[in-house]
């Protein structure tokens, strides 16, 4: 049986607790007060503060009280759309306080399918996960709105409490926690340490494995969880107020680093929430772009242990002149074969610009036990060309995968605009939903001599036909290039 995130309840009673201590949600009452609120202690930009005090208010109900299904994405199973999701929460926020809330795992609920509801799975899922599609496995998009409305979908199919009445969907990846415990400071419950940096690894083992050998009834392997939440909650009442303004800022900076993302069924709150960059979108290219997605399917929580590499090089090709590229993914297993992680096997999207041409890649594993290779899907995906394809990587071990492509011909168009001599290149790399980071690598030659570039390259590579970059990407990354 597929372990649950185990951090639910403790999560959204924080996100809630801090939410109306910082904000002053609980004696605010009228809605022209949440917007001065929201202004004041939403960080960035007037005109940002000023969008946010649009929407914020509404989500808050503050219009009227509403429902909110709340996604718990597990990252260290990761899926397209934030993670897998474990666990879900529904409840009723009304003038920001929430009511009525019920947290369960997705097992439950999936198990109330009913027969006559069917909804064919995506190949790989099909392929090597499951025969059925499910709400637990519905964030297949990495785009969250998409993925949002396809859990909504299958909530509702399902039976979900309240599901014909839900207007706003929020995924919360564990990060969430770690963050809030930063400023709360350590909790001992039952004999243990919980700190930031410790608490989801711990609480899943408790729940998970030492329950049984502590012989605690299954039904009662979970009340540690409500036990930490009450005491976490009455400490984030004691958080300083001169902690407000860093948690504010660290609990926004999660929306910026794809940990907590937002999907309402209003039009204008979910285009004000695209606005923001809080809806978790897979956006245009500048006009290049690229974007890998990683699926963990059957390989327990292994991405807590995975190291990501990303390498980008554009060049010329010799013999067609076709301009090219390669995209060369590198995995790092730190695992072992345990309780909690395994071989890595994971289905991996990469998204690049619509009419990229695929031209050969290596690298691919058919599945977790067989060495032969896997086939490439070529398809298109949120305006993107998608290259899809199963990897395995045992662990302690590293694995390369690599591919070769011909540039969309809007990519070519702008390095060739301006001749030899002029013209601009722009690119985009957006992180999947969920991924704490990746090391990036861009090497591209672009045959003519490189002028003004941001990110700037280090001065050693300054006056020659190639802009080279590495960096730790933890949000999305813009480049441009002039020549």
């Amino acid at each position: 049986m597929k372990q649950r995130t185990v951090f639910i309840t403790v999560t959204i009673m924080l996100v809630i607790a801090c939410a109306g201590i910082i904000s002053t949600w609980y004696f605010v009452r009228s809605r022209s007060g949440a917007e001065a609120a929201v202004k004041f202690i939403v960080p960035g930009p007037v005109a940002e503060r000023d969008s946010a005090a649009a929407v914020m208010p509404a989500i808050l109900g503050f219009d009227h009280p509403r429902i909110v299904l709340f996604l718990f994405l597990n990252n260290m199973e990761l899926r397209p759309g934030g993670g897998f999701i474990g666990s879900y929460g529904i409840g009723t926020l009304d003038h920001g306080v929430i009511h009525d809330l019920k947290t369960d795992g997705t097992e439950n609920l999936d198990h109330k399918t009913p027969e006559s509801f069917f909804i064919e799975p995506p190949k790989p899922l099909q392929q090597h996960l499951i025969g059925r599609w499910f709400f637990r496995d519905s964030n297949w998009s990495p785009d969250f709105s998409e993925s949002a409305k396809k859990a909504l979908q299958f909530y509702a199919a399902e039976g979900g409490e309240r599901a014909d009445h839900v207007e706003t969907v929020i995924g919360i990846t564990p990060a969430v926690l770690e963050t809030v415990l930063k400023y709360t400071g350590p909790i001992q419950e039952g004999g243990k340490t919980y700190t930031a940096e410790t608490i989801s690894d711990l609480l899943e083992y408790t729940v998970e494995i030492e329950y049984a050998d502590k012989k605690i009834p299954a039904s009662q392997r979970k009340k540690i969880i409500s036990d930490l939440a009450k005491q976490i909650a009455e400490r984030a009442v004691l958080i300083s107020p001169r902690q407000w303004g860093p948690l504010i800022s660290d609990l926004f900076g999660l929306i910026t680093h794809g940990q907590v993302m937002l999907y309402d069924v209003n039009p204008d709150v979910q285009k004000t929430l695209v606005e923001l960059g809080w809806a978790g979108r897979v956006k245009e290219g500048a006009p290049d772009f690229l974007m890998q997605v990683d699926a963990n399917l059957a390989s327990l929580k292994t991405d807590r242990v995975i190291d990501r590499a990303l390498a980008y090089s554009i060049f010329r090709d010799a013999q067609t002149g076709e301009v090219r590229a390669t995209v060369t993914s590198t995995y790092k297993n730190n695992g072992s074969f345990d309780w909690r992680t395994s071989r890595y096997g994971t289905y991996t999207r990469w998204l690049l610009p619509p009419g990229t041409k695929f031209i050969s890649g290596e690298g691919s594993q058919k599945d977790l036990k067989s060495t032969e290779p896997a086939p490439w899907d070529i398809t298109e995906e949120l305006g993107h060309t998608s290259i899809g394809t199963f990897l395995v990587v045992e662990p302690g071990a590293e694995k390369t995968i690599t591919f070769t492509i011909a540039l969309a011909p809007q990519v070519v168009a702008a390095l060739n605009s301006g001749g030899s001599a002029a013209g601009h290149y722009g690119l985009l790399v957006q992180k999947e939903l969920g991924v704490k980071n990746f090391q990036l690598t861009i090497h591209h030659n672009f045959g003519k001599s490189v002028g003004t570039a941001e990110p700037a390259e280090s001065p050693d590579k300054f006056g020659d036909a190639y802009y080279d970059w590495t960096g730790t990407v933890d949000k999305e990354q813009k480049f441009l290039v002039n020549f």
